[in-house]
């Protein structure tokens, strides 16, 4: 017992040393991340200096989690850090203003852009993705200043976050899983964008007559293949033309939809780019 004591408390110490250690380290770290509301204000800023945007328009921030989960789990981390990389806000014209006890609406009608911007958590960096003419770039910046690395089972979620990232929620949320939920889709579709519910009606069934049998035979999971360490990802887009909301021209006819197979190179360090849009429903 004599003997063993003072080792056992030398190994205590030691552990105590290391705890206190890694809680301070934590503690600076936490301290130089960017608080949700600064971050949120940087991404109201990336808007307003591309659309010379006046302070007396407003802007809705919203946050996109599901995004920045993505980013995470792909990210490669220093050795004993568990870091979230950025913030990922959806940024839209109109919201509301409080002041002076006075809240202030402001609401878009005839259409409502939709941008994307990430901010970096530590250094304040924002990257402009969707909505943007550099999104391409700026994603692929990101990536670049995160660190990511890309096997062939994480490449098809990867080419999905890409999608929404660079092309948007709409188009992301346009990856049917199976035929049924195109189906669904697209009636919604037609139903959404005229007054008269027998036009839809009419305009529906006659798409779906002309391709309701070759949508149910596709395969609708997307595809991975590796070449020379890239990986090719091949996934089924919807393609929807929609009017402004509300418009004046409910009865106008608009273009059909069309299923559209994506070809998306990703390499192992995140990077992507489209190779191909191949129309493989409708004309």
């Amino acid at each position: 017992m004599i003997v063993t004591r003072p080792r056992r408390i030398l190994t205590c110490l030691k552990f105590i040393c290391v705890a206190l250690s890694a809680f301070f380290s934590l503690a600076a770290f936490g301290a130089q991340q960017v608080s949700d509301a600064k971050a949120r204000e940087l991404a109201e800023g990336v808007v307003r200096a591309s659309r010379n945007l006046p302070l007396s328009d407003l802007l809705t921030t919203r946050r996109k989690e599901d995004l920045e989960d993505s980013l995470f789990y792909e990210q490669v981390n220093t050795v004993g850090e568990i870091v979230v990389p950025a913030y990922f806000y959806e940024v839209t014209l109109g919201g509301y203003r409080i002041k002076d006890q006075t809240v202030n609406f402001q609401v878009v009608f005839d259409y409502e852009p939709v941008w994307c911007v990430a901010v970096s958590r530590s250094s304040e960096r924002t990257y402009r993705l969707a909505g943007f003419d550099d999104a391409q770039k700026e994603f692929d910046r990101l990536v670049r200043d995160t660190g990511v690395r890309i096997g062939k089972n994480a490449a098809r979620n990867w080419a999905t976050f890409y999608v929404e990232a660079v092309y948007g929620r709409a188009t992301a949320d346009r990856i049917p899983a199976y035929w049924l939920a195109l189906k669904q889709r697209v009636e919604a579709h037609f139903y959404g964008q005229y007054e008269s519910d027998k036009l839809a009606k009419r305009l529906f069934e006659s798409w779906w007559s002309r391709f309701g049998t070759k949508a149910r035979k596709l395969v609708y999971e997307p595809s991975v293949e590796e070449v020379n360490d890239v990986f090719v990802v091949k996934t089924e887009v919807l393609h929807l033309v929609e009017r402004p909301i509300p418009s004046s021209e409910r009865k106008s006819v608009l273009p059909d939809p069309t299923l559209d197979e994506w070809t998306i190179r990703i390499l192992r360090d995140g990077s992507c780019s489209v190779l191909e849009k191949r129309t493989v429903l409708g004309v």
